[in-house]
């Protein structure tokens, strides 16, 4: 849907996005300077049509095309969100193929049929050409996760072996 104005999703009004496999309803609003505004309690409705994301596989799906990273293009209730900047994320504990909803500075995300492995994020946000993306977060890898443990777990002994009152220092307290 190519839009040349400004739209507002106002409070009990819903912005529905189709995400299928290979295609994406995208709302078009790069033909001039147009602001997409999220109002309080506005929804953001997302379902999976046929999507299927990789689980060890970081993607993002531009949802709206604002085409510019003017400040005053995006909003959320009427603030002004730059580019590159996080609305909301959502950390799955698996499934969740059903309806999962979650409120973000008062707009309301509503993901429906989306298949997503536990540990799996999705984030909505403003990206860098200023356009509202949803990104997909891969599953951190089991060796990853033991390999930051281990490597925290050695920093934290390094600090305190290194940080130790000295006998000297001890005397003067």
């Amino acid at each position: 849907l190519t839009v040349a104005n400004n739209v507002t999703v106002n409070s009990g009004g819903k912005l529905q996005v189709e995400i299928g496999a290979g295609s994406v309803d995208l709302l078009n609003m790069s033909g001039g300077a147009f602001s997409l505004d999220l109002k309080n309690g506005s929804l953001l409705s997302l379902a999976s049509a046929g999507f299927i994301n990789d689980a060890n596989a970081s993607s993002s799906v531009v949802l709206v095309d604002l085409n510019g990273t003017t400040d005053s293009l995006m909003k959320v209730n009427g603030v002004n969100l730059t580019a590159n900047t996080d609305i909301t994320s959502f950390l799955s504990t698996g499934g969740n193929a059903g309806t999962t909803n979650f409120v973000t500075g008062n707009v309301n995300v509503d993901l429906t049929g989306f298949n997503l492995s536990s540990g799996q994020g999705i984030t909505l946000r403003r990206d860098g050409l200023g356009d509202l993306v949803l990104v997909f977060t891969p599953v951190p890898e089991p060796a990853f996760v033991l390999a930051v443990a281990t490597l925290s777990a050695l920093g934290w002994n390094a600090y305190r072996r290194f940080h130790k009152p000295r006998a000297a220092e001890m005397n003067s307290i």
